[in-house]
């Protein structure tokens, strides 16, 4: 969860590549996207940033199954602390999150279900891992693979980036435009299901292309979308520099 990198050895590792071969590496690739969404100086510029994450889920006949908003607040200095809250029904939930430890609280109350607090935990480290794309690809513990050029339905040509955790059975697959180098979509398969995401705006209050509104779609084993799952709407609430 530390967003803390050796940039160095990360940028030393694009001229390695770039002078052993002429096509395009993953460690280029991603260097350009971070370009294209603002910049590494700029992201590591933000402090402290809270945003509101609206998520309306639906059933495979396109039925709403549930429609929740929660609070988002990350404080990056010193170290990385973070904040969820939300209400459901009469109860209000509170989220508290370092890298040494999560509370969880139900009206004032401390949670002691060891279940819930993992569920919440893995919760704010996954809102934490999408939301920061693609900055969070230059992390060691990444394994990446470029996989050329793929052709998405309504998006045509775009950059395909294959990247996998050693701790995680998830395999991620992020596409970007070819020209913009933008990340448009995101392809990720959470065992049992696997997902297709589709970025259809970016917010422009922080100067780094966050996600603003994204649709999420349930995909076969071929990767044809059988039905959509998910709308998920962002708004940054405040951003401390």
């Amino acid at each position: 969860m530390n967003r803390a990198f050796n940039l160095s050895s990360f940028f030393f590792l694009i001229i390695l590549c770039v002078s052993c071969s002429g096509k395009i590496t993953s460690e280029e690739l991603i260097e350009k996207a971070i370009d294209a969404h603002g910049g590494m100086e700029a992201w590591r510029s933000i402090d402290e940033i809270t945003y509101s994450k609206r998520i309306v889920l639906y059933d495979s006949l396109g039925t709403i199954e549930s429609d929740q908003t929660k609070t988002h607040t990350y404080k990056f200095k010193p170290t990385l602390t973070a904040t969820m809250t939300w209400r459901q029904d009469s109860a209000h939930y509170q989220v508290n999150y370092s890298e040494e430890k999560t509370s969880v609280f139900l009206n004032d109350s401390l949670v002691q279900d060891v279940a819930l607090l993992q569920k919440f935990e893995k919760e704010v480290e996954g809102a934490y891992y999408v939301y920061w794309m693609p900055y969070r690809l230059t992390e060691k513990n990444a394994e990446l693979e470029y996989q050329g050029i793929a052709q998405l339905p309504s998006d045509g040509k775009v950059h395909k980036l294959q990247v996998s955790y050693p701790d995680s059975w998830n395999v991620w697959l992020y596409y970007f435009d070819i020209e913009t180098f933008k990340l448009i979509a995101t392809e990720v398969y959470h065992e049992p299901t696997s997902s297709f995401i589709k970025n259809l705006k970016y917010e422009t209050k922080t100067g780094l292309s966050l996600n603003a509104e994204r649709q999420s779609y349930r995909i076969d084993e071929a990767g044809e979308i059988m039905f959509k799952r998910a709308d998920y709407y962002y708004t940054i609430e405040n951003v401390m520099k």
